[in-house]
């Protein structure tokens, strides 16, 4: 299977030079880009961020997957682990360290939507813009800067969704205990994703009407997902008592963003919502009257989830008003988010420029983050939208399929969609998506220079036209 791959990339490359040449002065220019950022604009690692580095340090010093002397599960546990063992391996635990890893993650993630567009189309214009994308992008270059799990999942995602287009490359038995392997990384590092399996299902079903292979592909992908996750869930449960798959925040999630007192859809400070008597007597046990930090209290989310689902069954209405905020605030409401955890400290920073300089730069490098998002947000949602009908009928037919490109696509923004409209909507958690977002945008760019060719025609070639060649363009039409 290597060799085939192997051999695969090989000739691919010798018929495309022109490509190796693009990847000899694209990705050193990247990680050149990436390095000056990650040593010169400094940032503070705030709330969760604090936290995964935190655990990464104490992994990486042999103290387990510990938070303030105690073992803990607030968060996923992939990104702390793997960043504390890469620390170990480097010998030092500096955050210059950390985001040395991200930098690597983020060269992988390019690689991958490169070698994912290949695979979407044969077009050069389709894999050369989405390799510039990818290397350029503020958010990409940005993200680096945070001891996140955001750079990880957005390299595991644009891994897991090469392996399923691979199929041609990978026979199913190497495809699909690859393709839970991969979720299961995920899952480890975003716990929402272990419902992901599915997706191998519904890829199938939409794709090819295989309803055969969708099941045994999901099913071996499950089993090889739950194998790999298994030995973190029995560590919770020896440590905390219960049946703990990943992590213990989601109630807690769920009840922060879904209240009588929230506004606007992401979180807020749990003491900032009126609980009733009961319930904040059960939250301050729990917390033991402010004693015992949030993120160590195991139990919490048993009282706060209920609360939560109860508030939803009561008000759908607020609750859809919620959501639609949610999508708002991840998709389309700017890129706040970079100046808030990539780069929070740039003012801080001694350059040569005056204080209303500094303050037109930020807006300057703000707007056009502002911009990227909004083209890359804006174009995915209406290829989501014109998609979606033909994705149901797909879904409910017997014969009926979309393209696997289309599904390929359309299927983790979608996931992905359902837990930010359910859990909690902030920018942030529109970057594990932006690949996808930019293969989207390079097919519509790709499709849209295709129409407007055909546009162009050449009359001599109608049968019986009667008149001279000449190009006939859009706005000469009679």
């Amino acid at each position: 299977m290597i060799k085939r791959v192997l051999n695969h990339l090989k000739t691919t490359f010798r018929n495309n030079p022109a490509d190796l040449i693009l990847l000899a002065v694209v990705l050193p220019a990247a990680w050149m880009l990436r390095q000056w950022w990650i040593t010169t604009i400094p940032t503070e690692q705030l709330y969760d961020f604090s936290t995964y580095y935190e655990v990464a340090v104490n992994i990486s010093q042999g103290m387990g997957y510990t938070f303030l002397g105690q073992p803990i599960a607030f968060q996923g546990m992939g990104y702390s682990i793997l960043l504390g063992y890469f620390m170990k391996f480097m010998g030092d635990t500096s955050e210059l360290t950390a985001k040395q890893f991200n930098v690597l993650l983020s060269m992988w993630s390019i690689l991958m939507t490169y070698l994912i567009a290949w695979r979407l189309s044969p077009k050069r214009l389709v894999r050369w813009g989405a390799l510039l994308f990818m290397a350029f992008m503020p958010q990409q270059i940005a993200y680096t800067n945070a001891i996140g799990t955001e750079i990880l999942s957005a390299a595991l995602l644009s891994t897991l969704m090469l392996v399923q287009c691979s199929g041609d490359l990978l026979k199913g038995r190497v495809q699909w205990p690859l393709v839970g392997a991969l979720t299961a990384a995920l899952a480890l590092t975003k716990p929402f994703y272990l419902a992901y399996p599915v997706a191998v299902l519904f890829y199938e079903w939409l794709s090819r009407k295989d309803l055969k292979r969708g099941v045994a592909g999901m099913l071996v992908a499950a089993a090889v997902m739950a194998l790999i996750v298994a030995p973190w869930t029995y560590r919770n449960y020896r440590h905390f008592g219960r049946f703990i798959p990943v992590s213990y925040n989601s109630g807690l999630v769920l009840y922060l963003n879904n209240n009588a007192d929230n506004t606007h859809g992401g979180f807020m400070p749990i003491d900032q919502i009126k609980a009733t008597p009961e319930l904040e007597a059960k939250i301050n046990a729990h917390l033991e009257n402010g004693a015992k930090s949030i993120k160590l209290a195991s139990d919490l989310e048993l009282d706060l989830k209920p609360a939560a689902q109860a508030w939803i069954r009561e008000n759908p209405m607020e609750f859809a008003k919620l959501a639609i905020i949610r999508v708002h605030s991840t998709f389309f409401n700017g890129s706040w988010d970079i100046d808030a955890w990539t780069m929070n400290k740039y003012k801080t920073l001694e350059t040569e420029r005056t204080e209303v300089e500094t303050l037109r730069y930020l807006a300057y490098f703000r707007s056009v983050s502002d911009i990227v998002l909004t083209l890359l947000s804006g174009t995915a949602f209406l290829y989501f939208l014109v998609n979606l009908p033909r994705f149901f009928r797909a879904l409910f037919s017997l014969k009926r399929i979309i393209s696997w490109q289309t599904a390929l696509l359309m299927l983790p923004v979608g996931y992905n969609g359902l837990v930010i409209l359910i859990y909690e909507g902030q920018p942030r958690y529109n970057f594990n998506l932006l690949f996808v977002f930019v293969l989207v945008v390079m097919l519509v760019v790709q499709h849209i220079l295709e129409a407007a060719g055909r546009e162009t025609a050449f009359a001599g070639d109608l049968p019986g036209a009667g008149i001279k060649s000449r190009t006939v363009r859009p706005g000469n039409r009679r």
